[in-house]
């Protein structure tokens, strides 16, 4: 239930892309356009995976609001012997012995002050219903003892009765407007039953109350309600006030770097807060694996991983570094070395669904879809299949497997959990555009994009599909929607340049790829797109220059050698385009286009019976091409 209830907390943002939170699967699907030479693509990121981080899996906050105050010291046997013996006897673990020096005590009198001890004693030992029982009747006997009260809400709390614990817990504050513990645990309480405003006055009032130890751990309580009350400003008050009173204590801290902003700014204030941490507290898991969380998000992976391995090494049972150890080489594609982390918590808590949700993420990063299925199934299992992160990764398994029906099955089903849910949509999108469902696709894209007006890959995908549906225009402006919400988006700029491109404007197409390059010197298919414009706008040389950049970089794709050759001849670099040409057919001897442009070629440097020759061999290997008859005729003609 913490894990659920973090995942939805503001810490999530500590994890967005530094964990990471929400990752993207990178599929590189090109989608090969009707029109000549250009190409657009499907977007990198094919289909959203969910990567579930949740807080308590990875970098949590310390002290989760509880009922923290269970305090004995309130009840004080004074000077009476008998029951100072019992005092003894509890202390000893010897229950019975000291139940029964209280039932004497009963036997002779009834008092509400020996039912109260009798009811501790069960509350301590566990047994709720026993302790519960004792103070009703010490509160029977004597309706104004406080210590009764307070212990009979405390037991009533502990056994799940939250109202009932609230109702005793005013009532005792309005006979001892001072207690302490009681105005504690009543904000507690309200907390718990979501009453967050409630709570923050509640813990405002315990504040005032208390002083040392007591004071900072209400203060620190009360920063955290008001974390989640996003009254941050507050919070950081009430966590520096708290530190001031208890300067060795780490919770306080790890709260007031939690609250730094997720900036360069923010993260190095984050840092210094847990080194100051650890110069106090050498060693302190939680610090060192809050650390890894943001030397994670600057990419200092190795240092991050080593903070991580120094928790685990000082604290071998703190499951929380290793989830996040885990969940680290995960994002480092280390599969085995990240199971080893989700198995060793495995079997400390068999049904930890968060633990199969991510060794279902291994299996599918190791091409075990067959595993990945199971694990993401276990996982549904645990949660009865209430999980709706996993139901949309199964759903991307299933598509891996080629098992369309599944996938669909497994998305729709995702939707009936959380009807709010993009990704779903967007997933459901990118399954029906893999299928030429430009329809279907169409409208989950629009779904995606209503519910997350940011999401920029749908807005990418929606302009795929306005551009298989030949509506140019609505094409051009979803992948300027896509541009203006990531700039360097360069699946997006590329296919926005394709558009240009398409419609002949050839200037505003050569500046986009280039603004492209620019960013990515290494992205072949910009440089191949740059010399098809290149050659379409009658910049032979440029246009060897770009292909020659992009043959660079794919030496193997024989498509590039194609227009290479192209542009080399019509840079009236003959025999060099030759060359270029007969070197592309020795690997792709059986590409008729090659041979067509190397009849060109040929034709030009005088080569005629070569020539010839391969345009029967384009004419064998492909009879419906077009341009060897033309060829064909300029032969004949001479």
């Amino acid at each position: 239930m913490e894990a659920m209830m973090n995942r939805e907390s503001r810490w999530m943002k500590l994890f967005r892309e530094s964990f990471v939170p929400v990752i993207i699967v990178i599929l590189g699907i090109f989608l090969m356009l009707l029109y000549v030479r250009f190409r657009a693509e499907y977007d990198a990121d094919k289909v959203t995976a969910i990567e579930i981080k949740p807080m308590e899996a990875a970098f949590p906050e310390q002290g989760t609001v509880v009922a923290a105050i269970d305090s004995e010291a309130i009840v004080s046997n004074g000077s009476d012997p008998v029951r100072q013996r019992a005092d003894v006897l509890i202390a000893q673990g010897k229950w019975k012995d000291a139940e029964q020096l209280y039932l004497n005590i009963l036997a002779s009198k009834r008092s509400s002050r020996v039912l109260n001890d009798l009811g501790a004693l069960y509350l301590k030992k566990g047994d709720v219903s026993r302790a519960l029982d004792y103070f009703n009747q010490a509160t029977d006997i004597n309706p104004d003892d406080t210590s009764s009260i307070f212990f009979k809400a405390l037991a009533l709390s502990r056994s799940g009765h939250n109202s009932e614990a609230m109702e005793s817990y005013r009532t005792l504050l309005a006979r001892q407007p001072g207690h302490f513990e009681g105005q504690y645990n009543l904000g507690v309480l309200l907390i718990r039953e979501g009453d967050n405003e409630g709570g923050a006055v509640a813990l405002e009032k315990a504040v005032s109350l208390a002083s040392g130890k007591h004071k900072a751990q209400a203060l620190y309580s009360l920063g955290l309600v008001r974390s989640k009350l996003n009254q941050l400003p507050k919070a950081a008050s009430a966590f520096e006030a708290a530190i001031s009173l208890l300067p060795g204590d780490p919770g306080p801290r790890m709260a007031l770097a939690k609250l730094e902003p997720d900036t360069a700014e923010g993260q190095t204030s984050a840092l210094e807060q847990y080194r100051r941490i650890l110069e106090l507290k050498p060693n302190y898991s939680p610090a060192l694996v809050g650390m890894a969380s943001i030397l994670s998000a600057q990419h200092k992976r190795r240092e991050a991983e080593q903070a991580l391995r120094q928790a685990i090494q000082y604290e071998p049972e703190y499951s929380r570094a290793h989830s996040a150890l885990g969940l680290l080489l995960l994002s480092e594609k280390r599969w085995q070395d990240a199971r080893d982390q989700f198995e060793w918590m495995l079997q400390r808590d068999p049904a930890n669904a968060e633990v199969y949700f991510n060794l279902g993420r291994i299996a599918y990063g190791e091409k075990d879809f067959d595993r990945a299925v199971s694990e993401y199934q276990n996982a549904l299992k645990m949660q009865s299949g209430d999980y709706p992160e996993a139901l949309l990764n199964l759903g991307l398994t299933y598509s891996a497997k080629k098992d369309s029906a599944a996938a669909l099955k497994s998305y729709e089903a995702a939707l009936k959990l959380r009807r709010q849910y993009p990704e779903a949509w967007y997933n459901i999108g990118m399954l029906h555009l893999s299928q030429k469902r430009d329809d279907l696709a169409e409208k989950a894209f629009h779904n995606a994009v209503r519910l997350r007006p940011d999401y920029e890959q749908a807005w990418f995908n929606l302009g795929v599909v306005y551009g298989n549906t030949n509506r140019e225009k609505d094409a051009m402006e979803a992948y300027r929607k896509a541009l203006s919400i990531r700039p360097e988006y360069h699946q997006a700029q590329l296919n926005l340049a394709v558009r240009y491109a398409k419609r002949k404007e050839y200037k505003e197409a050569i500046r986009l790829y280039q603004a492209i390059l620019e960013r990515d010197m290494t992205y072949s298919l910009a440089w191949f797109n740059l010399g098809n414009a290149f050659i379409e706008n009658n910049q032979p040389a440029e246009a060897v220059t770009a292909l020659h950049k992009a043959a660079a970089l794919e030496p193997d794709n024989t498509k590039i050698m194609r227009f290479l050759g192209r542009a080399l001849l019509l840079d009236k670099k003959d025999s060099e385009s030759v060359q270029v040409l007969e070197n592309a057919l020795v690997a792709d001897p059986a590409d008729a286009r090659l041979r067509l442009e190397l009849a060109r070629a040929l034709f030009h440097t005088g080569r005629l019976a070569d020539a010839r020759a391969e345009l029967k061999k384009a004419r064998q290997l492909d009879p419906a091409l077009s341009g060897v008859d033309e060829e064909i005729r300029k032969i004949e003609g001479l």
